[in-house]
């Protein structure tokens, strides 16, 4: 984008310089006058050009966002359910009614939301690498 605002910097200075040696020559020169027209349109080009690609960056940091939020609620949805587990497991442990099968069950569900949770760490960090 800093190229084609370059690109369009550098047009437009030409653009100033022909108008200025055609208004002084007062429309004898034919070539400084197409000159003009050409680098108007290529001014007009680029500058469209300049307007998409801006377009262009504004969605996908738009959905870069979205994303982004959608993720965070993710990872404190599955924070919540962990802490949930935890405390789960923690209060059968203290009542020490819990069977060999709960805590089986307890502990396999915590290692699911404890590898959710860190899919979702991982996904965060490449999001924001990138």
């Amino acid at each position: 984008m800093a190229a084609l605002e370059a690109e369009l910097d550098t047009a437009q200075g030409q653009l100033e310089q022909l108008q200025t040696k055609a208004g002084k020559s007062k429309g004898t020169n034919r070539k400084a006058s197409a000159s003009v027209t050409a680098l108007r349109s290529d001014l007009a080009g680029t500058q469209r050009e300049l307007e998409e690609i801006r377009n262009q960056a504004e969605k996908a940091r738009s959905a870069f966002e979205s994303k982004l939020k959608q993720l965070q609620a993710e990872n404190e949805s599955l924070v919540a359910d962990l802490e949930a587990a935890r405390k789960e497991a923690q209060q059968m442990a203290d009542r020490e009614t819990i069977s060999p099968e709960e805590l089986t069950s307890l502990k396999s569900e915590l290692e699911a939301v404890g590898q959710e949770l860190s899919e979702t760490h991982n996904w965060r960090k490449r999001l924001s690498l990138s």
